[in-house]
Order: C-alpha cells, then structure tokens, then sequence
C-alpha cells in the first residue's frame, strides 16, 4: 500500500488547503470508523504526525499524517473494545497496566527473538481477549472535567510507560536505563493526543482516550511487559548537565542526533508546565527527560527496538553496567 502515499498526499494537502476549515475536515477523516484504527498503527506515527499538524495549523503535515493512515493496515483493530465494550470502567490507567503485567494468561505470548512483537500480540487470540478485558476498567467520563482527569492519567502512565520501564528489573541503580523504542512513541502519541483533544466533543475524546490506551497496552504486552520502576525513576541522579534544570536539558535535547529526543523532552516539558500547579507529582516528568537525554547525549547510547521486558534484553553486551 506503501505505493499510493503520494497519491494520498497529493490529495488531503489539496483538500486540506481549499478547506476553510482544515483541522475540522482532518479530523472528519482521522476519526471516521474506517480509518481510526489505521490512525494508531505503524507505532501510532500516522496520530502523531496528525497531531503536530494540528498543533502547529500545519496543512502538509495534517496531510502527511492521514496519508500515512491511508497507507497501514487495520492492523490495531482487534484491541479496540467496541462502544457496547466501555461500560464499567472505574480504575486508573496505571492500575490497569499493573495488572496487565500481572495476568498470567499473557505470559509466553512474545518471545525475544521474535522479529515482529506487535503482529505476534495481534495474532494471538488469548492476548486480544485478555488487554481487552483490561482496558475496559480504564475510566473515562463524558465531561470536560473527566475527560481532562482521564488525560492527566495517560500522560503519566505513558510517561512511566518511556522512562518507568528503562531500568534493571532487579538492580535499577547499577545497570545502564535501556529506553524502548516503541514504549517511546506511546508518549509521543499521547503528546499528539494532547493537541486533537481541544477540536473534539467529550463523546471523541473518549474513544481517543479509550482507543489510545489499548494500543499502549498491547505495545506494552510485546514488549515483554517490563516492571514499571517508579521509585526507581524518582530516585534517579542525573548528570551534571541534566541536573541544572529543564533549560540544561532541553538544551542537551535540541543538540542530539536523534529527533525523537527533542520530542520527547518537549513533551515532557509541556506537561510539566501544564500540571505544575496541581497537586500531581510532575517532577516524574524531569526525571524522565534527564534520563533520555542522559542516555542519548552523556551515554551516546540509542533507542531499545527489541523490547526491555525480556530477561534476554539485559544480557546483551555494550548495555550493561554503569
């Protein structure tokens, strides 16, 4: 399918740009049923792309987003509860993520060397059922109010989904943090989510919220369901640089080769400044960007693609010990 992007974009930049209102008509195809779940495919790229798009009122970028929705497959559409499916939800997101780490029914599904994790998950009848029946119990209202609380839940349990899983599963403290790639792009994502929530109703807001963590949770799953180490990232001391405070940081940021670190840390600022005045622990989301640019910037190290949940993932040389 990869063949037609081009003929995709040629089209929404076109209908993006006659368009008196862009987001509004993006967002008419981001959101319809049969391309949704193509929207949180391909490691949630064509949402976070979407999502920049509207952030910036960027129509080539909107474009490049659903053109890239076009060209996945359905391939996230099995974890996705229908509407009938919702009823009942009454836990945190990061609750719920605990006991999908708990469920015995999960264990064995992905192996390490098993080249594709996510179509391993996908595939697996036993895994659909059971992250379903998880992501049902994250509450989600149909206010404004809830909606926001149901969003500062996300980001937070993305947040540890980033940073709370790159530690040693036994000894934090004495081995190098490992950041998984794909455990990554659901803060990105969630990030991206940030700036589609404001153009929808309460009623799409829920299926994003809703939709967005089961994909996290099944991204979670295949790779290999690491522990999520909050005391550890609390705990965390970063480097001289990093330690000087968000602008060091971002400045370590902005200077990396990699461009998923920028992102990554301006995400996490943004979410700083936005809960500063709550009563939320958002010195969790410092820590979590002294980590990234630590390992990127201190470490020169790269992003984890073979999940950091494995046993296997912590013997590998060239990753070891501090």
């Amino acid at each position: 399918m990869d063949k037609y992007y081009t003929n995709y974009l040629n089209y929404f930049t076109t209908l993006l740009t006659d368009s008196p209102t862009p987001i509004t008509t993006a967002l008419s195809y981001a959101l319809h049923p049969s391309l949704f779940p193509c929207l949180l495919s391909g490691a949630i790229h064509p949402l976070i792309h979407t999502g920049f798009g509207i952030e910036f009122e960027n129509v080539n970028v909107m474009a490049e987003g659903l053109s890239e929705a076009c060209v996945h497959a359905r391939e996230v559409a099995p974890v996705l509860p229908g509407d009938g499916e919702w009823e009942g939800g009454v836990g945190k997101l990061v609750d719920v993520l605990e006991s999908v780490r708990a469920d015995k029914a999960l264990d064995g599904i992905v192996r390490f060397e098993d080249e594709n994790k996510t179509k391993r998950v996908l595939a697996s009848e036993e895994a659909v059922k059971s992250i379903k029946a998880h992501v049902v119990r994250y509450e989600v209202g149909d206010t404004l109010e809830s909606v926001r609380a149901s969003f500062h839940d996300l980001i937070q349990t993305t947040t540890l989904l980033l940073a709370g899983t790159a530690f040693h599963p036994t000894q934090p403290q004495s081995h190098r943090p490992k950041l998984d790639f794909f455990l990554m792009h659901a803060f990105t994502s969630s990030f991206a989510l940030r700036q589609i929530l404001p153009h929808v109703t309460p009623a799409q807001a829920q299926t994003l919220l809703r939709s967005h963590a089961a994909v996290s949770l099944m991204h979670y799953v295949a790779r290999g369901r690491p522990p999520i180490q909050k005391q550890a990232l609390e705990s965390y001391v970063p480097s001289d640089e990093a330690n000087q405070g968000w602008h060091k940081v971002m400045e370590m940021a902005v200077r990396n080769h990699d461009l998923h670190v920028p992102k990554v840390v301006r995400g996490l600022k943004w979410f700083y400044d936005e809960n500063k005045d709550s009563q939320g622990d958002v010195e969790l989301f410092l820590k979590a960007a002294q980590v990234t640019v630590d390992e990127f910037e201190v470490r020169k190290g790269d992003w984890f693609f073979k999940g950091v949940g494995f046993k296997e993932a912590w013997g590998e040389s060239g990753m070891g010990k501090l």
